[in-house]
């Protein structure tokens, strides 16, 4: 075969992975920027770990969120505390506002109380995300495209230190034409949280802070959102809750 023509199709197969590359980020980088501009209904399921692999902690939402203009109602269904700790049970929240300014209104075991906060977005969301696609997998006997996205996530302390740490954060993207599910391994990002604190609350260096926290119990956490439901969530309206 001519030499000429062998380096043709060497150059049309790379430029045609490539394209096919590109093409499947960012079909992917639309399904997730589609997921958040949608009402949809939702399971949200957060898992703490021991460091032996022990689940501590098993604690499952569902809610519904409305978008324009932005609500959003979540309640606990199920807790399951292994380890027995003593906390206030949080039972339902309830969101209303817009992106800027948002009442929250939290019911726990002692009451409702009300507080403004930003708006609730899933993990992920506005951050710069680098996607790539892993080998099929099937979930509940369907198939679906499952990505890995990863991020980083920068912290500071407030005090005069002014000590900087970056986190990693590892997601799970499940997609079977929409997005189905997101897993988010919130590890790495609540070790560098605590490392802060200990800086910010306690007056601790840095190295005094990690040697802290390698000597605290590493708790693995996992956030999964289901999504169950896109489109017409069913609706609700927020009580005229009286704090107490």
């Amino acid at each position: 075969m001519n030499k000429k023509l062998i380096i043709v199709i060497l150059l049309i197969s790379v430029v045609f992975c490539g394209c096919n590359y590109k093409r499947d980020k960012s079909e992917i980088e639309k399904i997730v920027s589609d997921f958040y501009i949608t009402d949809y209904s939702y399971e949200e399921t957060t898992e703490k770990y021991a460091d032996d692999g022990s689940l501590i902690l098993r604690l499952v939402y569902e809610g519904e969120v409305f978008q324009k203009p932005y609500k959003e109602h979540k309640k606990v269904i199920s807790c399951d505390n292994f380890n027995r700790t003593a906390n206030k049970q949080l039972n339902e929240i309830y969101f209303q506002g817009s992106d800027k300014a948002v009442t929250t209104y939290i019911s726990t075991d002692d009451g409702w109380t009300k507080q403004l906060t930003t708006r609730n977005y899933p993990y992920g969301y506005a951050e710069s995300i680098s996607f790539s696609k892993i080998p099929d997998e099937t979930f509940s006997t369907d198939h679906v495209d499952v990505y890995i996205g990863e991020y980083t996530v920068l912290l500071s302390s407030k005090n005069s230190s002014f000590q900087k740490l970056s986190a990693t954060v590892t997601q799970k993207y499940y997609v079977d034409k929409v997005l189905t599910k997101i897993e988010t391994d919130l590890t790495d990002l609540n070790r560098m949280r605590d490392t802060i604190n200990y800086i910010s609350v306690n007056g601790y260096s840095l190295e005094e802070a990690q040697k802290k926290v390698a000597l605290d119990n590493e708790i693995k956490e996992i956030n999964i959102l289901n999504i169950t439901k896109y489109g017409d969530p069913d609706d609700f309206q927020i009580p005229d809750i009286q704090e107490y």
